[in-house]
């Protein structure tokens, strides 16, 4: 929520260069889900990064709130830019 009422205040006071940004968020839980709400109530688009394996259910959710999503595979080793490596939610991959 702070992020979004920093974002409207400098937009507000022009100190942002065109469009509003993409927000973004790596979650496949509850985390996305806040962020979801909060970026629809802002008429923001929200790129959500989750595992190939995340809940069907939160998935489905996500993507009703008009979430763009992006599945990541999840790696053991750790790769510049691997957003997925070594996930820690709702991933039984990596106890």
């Amino acid at each position: 929520m702070g992020l979004l009422i920093h974002l409207d205040i400098i937009e507000r006071l022009g100190l942002t260069a065109g469009n509003s940004p993409d927000l973004a968020i790596a979650s496949c839980g509850n985390a996305a889900l806040a962020a979801a709400v909060l970026a629809r109530a802002s008429g923001r688009r929200l790129n959500v990064f989750v595992p190939t394996d995340a809940d069907a259910v939160v998935v489905q959710r996500l993507k009703s709130l008009g979430c763009h999503l992006l599945e990541c595979p999840a790696s053991r080793e750790r790769q510049a830019g691997d957003g997925a490596a070594l996930w820690g939610c709702q991933n039984s991959a990596f106890p």
